[in-house]
């Protein structure tokens, strides 16, 4: 193969590994990045629908801008000796729950939980602006959450979880620190006995209300659009628009 630049030689080898990983992980789970948001959503990921909507490169690119960052700050936390555990996969069978928290650590003698979250500059100060109260949204809390509440299984002795935003334009941080009780952990629990009684008895999500951008940037809107439209069951769903090895 001749490449014509080195973008394209990048393109082709996002192209490349999407492809090599296609079939490999089961979509059977209900993920922790989707907790909080649209549930309509989970069900389409959940149901192996190919998405409708082209996902641009630049997205696939500053994914893999957020992976290398998460590596050197590994590093950093275990070069300075307070790494406990990082990237470590959660899985419970019962809930269907899926996830993988980014870094376990000892900050002043307790067990800490953190999630990073690189943004682009005009989404991190846009949430910068707003009261302090609202800069961590309601569906990073409930991930956050459950990353803690699965993982306290194995780690026990979690005290707190934090969220740290990184403006990958300026270099900004911002790092927010949460210590749950009992009400967030049910919040956690309630969501995912929604999604398992609302999947066992074939029943669709309403559309997620969370914010707008969700339906803007949705891989499969144009689906969502004709389940309302056309009234479809989710075998309806499955049938037309699944892809032909689950069919």
């Amino acid at each position: 193969m001749i490449y014509k630049s080195l973008d394209e030689i990048l393109r082709a080898w996002i192209d490349k590994r999407q492809s090599d990983e296609k079939g490999k992980h089961s979509n059977d789970w209900w993920w922790a990045s989707g907790l909080g948001m649209c549930r309509r959503k989970q069900f389409l990921r959940r149901l192996d629908i190919p998405v409708t909507e082209v996902k641009e490169y630049r997205i696939s690119f500053l994914g893999e801008e957020g992976k290398a960052g998460h590596e050197w700050r590994e590093k950093a936390v275990a070069d300075m000796g307070v790494l406990v555990a990082s990237e470590e996969r959660l899985i419970d069978e019962v809930s269907r729950y899926r996830g993988r928290f980014d870094l376990l650590i000892n900050i002043n003698n307790e067990l800490v939980l953190v999630d990073i979250k690189t943004q682009r500059p005009e989404a991190f100060y846009r949430r910068a602006k707003l009261p302090v109260s609202q800069r961590v949204q309601w569906y990073q809390q409930m991930q956050l959450a459950s990353y803690q509440y699965f993982a306290s299984k194995k780690y026990p002795d979690i005290k707190e979880s934090r969220i740290y935003y990184f403006d990958r334009g300026g270099g900004v941080r911002e790092e927010y620190a949460f210590r749950f009780g009992p009400k967030m952990f049910k919040a956690v629990v309630d969501e995912l006995k929604a999604l398992n009684d609302d999947w066992a008895n074939h029943i669709w999500p309403e559309i997620g209300t969370t914010a707008k951008w969700e339906c803007k940037y949705c891989s499969w809107k144009s689906i969502c659009k004709s389940v309302e439209k056309e009234n479809l069951t989710i075998n309806e769903v499955k049938k037309t628009y699944g892809s032909k090895e689950n069919n």
